[in-house]
């Protein structure tokens, strides 16, 4: 293959967010279930990539089916955003990967996108006023709020700066479903 040349177009991406239904409900469920997961491995997979905060697998689809019931939820989001933003609700996603964070005082991550994902998400279980926001291509910040989910293209850049409070939180990734 010969030498290729790469040229630059600028757009804007959009980032999408809402507030889930029953939220705190949901959010107490789901902070028993990682209390659970991270007694069952303390040290989690801190400083092992570009996330310095105690995580569950970046797989940890394949351990539990315990988290499918948010994934259901943020799968109605994608339609709803498919439909209302781009006009476009005959795609089908699959989730293909999701993992859980607990961030602490100075836990951090390094600015990262979740190429090739079609869509990623963040859902906000437990943060208070002084943890870090999301930041998106170091100009767009988003303060974390319980119940928020967070819906962005896969290839956007963000980071999170150290935190000065907890943030735990739920991301997980989507590709469209070969239909």
């Amino acid at each position: 293959m010969s030498a290729h040349e790469t040229h630059m177009v600028v757009k804007q991406l959009p980032v999408f967010t809402t507030f889930l239904y029953d939220h705190n409900n949901i959010n107490a469920d789901l902070i028993k279930l990682i209390d659970q997961y991270q007694r069952s491995s303390p040290d989690g997979l801190k400083h092992s990539t570009n996330l310095n905060a105690w995580r569950t697998d970046y797989l940890t689809q394949n351990d539990t089916t315990d988290f499918n019931f948010l994934i259901e939820i943020i799968l109605k989001f994608i339609s709803s955003v498919n439909d209302s933003y781009f006009n476009h609700n005959r795609t089908q996603y699959e989730c293909f990967n999701f993992w859980v964070m607990k961030y602490t005082e100075g836990d951090c991550a390094y600015k990262h996108n979740h190429y090739p994902a079609d869509f990623s998400c963040v859902y906000y279980i437990s943060v208070t006023d002084e943890s870090s926001p999301i930041i998106f291509e170091n100009k767009l910040k988003i303060q974390p709020k319980n119940g928020m989910l967070v819906l962005f293209p896969g290839c956007i850049n963000h980071n999170v700066f150290p935190t000065k409070d907890k943030r735990i939180a739920f991301s997980a990734n989507f590709n469209k479903l070969n239909v």
